[in-house]
């Protein structure tokens, strides 16, 4: 109930489903020669390389990279052409055409429809699960794995799947968020392009170390009053989960925050588009 009521959830709901592709801005968006120029290339060949190991778990971090480069792409172009005034202007608005722009270039290739199938799901979960069966196989052969280790490791698996889903979520949403962002700041489509997905593997990177850092290096300590070393484990595995849920949850608020200014948003725009204030 928390999670469906969060900021993240709900944006999650407007942008996994294709747009009506007889909307003339979202075709604008979707039929954008999306290019990706050397220095694009660079900044996500490396934030890959540090970010996802192993690539099979977080195909939705370059996914979401890939969406902010496009939607910033489809839309500086229009800034630089000088029709994004005009396109302002019509009963869309500024955010509306922003939006439309940016979510016709997130689904011009079937990213979302593509990572949500089935077989996307099952081959990432199938991993996850191999992962996690080769561990304890190799605690058990280590010797002194006790019946209490296995439960921790089974619930340790059952966050991490809730956890690998949030990530998901937010690696597309913020992707867009970001897109849509930088023409605000600069309009050259080359400095836009490269600034959103610099920025956005910046925030990623940020969304999973901060709970990692703080959960295996501050939290063991401060509950090292707790006399059974079972309930530290717990609360330390139980207390990095809800920390991690609340940095996804602070930094979506935070980048949706920015959004909202920058495109001059009021909220009759965002309740007649369907986002929450």
């Amino acid at each position: 109930m928390i999670l469906r009521n969060s900021t993240l959830w709900q944006l999650w709901q407007v942008i996994q489903y294709p747009l009506d592709e007889r909307n003339p801005l979202a075709l604008r968006g979707a039929q954008t020669g999306f290019q990706i120029n050397q220095a694009f290339g660079c900044i996500l060949i490396l934030g890959t390389f540090f970010l996802i190991v192993p690539v099979l778990i977080l195909f939705s971090t370059v996914a979401g990279a890939i969406t902010a480069a496009a939607s910033a792409f489809a839309i500086s172009r229009e800034h630089n052409s000088d029709a994004f005034d005009l396109l302002a202007v019509t009963s869309e608005g500024t955010f509306g055409a922003t939006w439309m722009l940016g979510m016709g270039a997130m689904h011009r290739r079937q990213i979302v429809a593509r990572l949500q199938l089935w077989g996307s799901w099952a081959l990432r979960i199938g991993f996850i699960t191999a992962v996690f069966g080769l561990l304890d196989i190799t605690l058990i052969a280590a010797g002194n794995f006790s019946v209490w280790d296995h439960l921790l490791l089974g619930l340790a698996f059952a966050l991490f799947l809730v956890g690998f889903t949030i990530d998901h979520v937010q690696a597309l949403t913020l992707g867009l968020l970001v897109g849509m962002l930088a023409p605000t700041v600069t309009p050259d489509r080359a400095s836009a392009q490269v600034g959103a997905v610099a920025v956005y593997l910046l925030v990623r990177m940020m969304t999973l170390l901060i709970p990692l850092g703080i959960g295996f290096g501050v939290i063991p300590f401060a509950l090292s009053w707790i006399p059974s070393m079972a309930l530290q484990q717990l609360c330390t595995l139980l207390l990095t989960f809800a920390l991690f849920v609340a940095c996804n949850e602070g930094i979506t608020r935070l980048i949706w925050s920015q959004t909202k200014q920058r495109l001059l948003t009021d909220p009759e725009t965002l309740t007649r588009w369907g986002f929450p204030p």
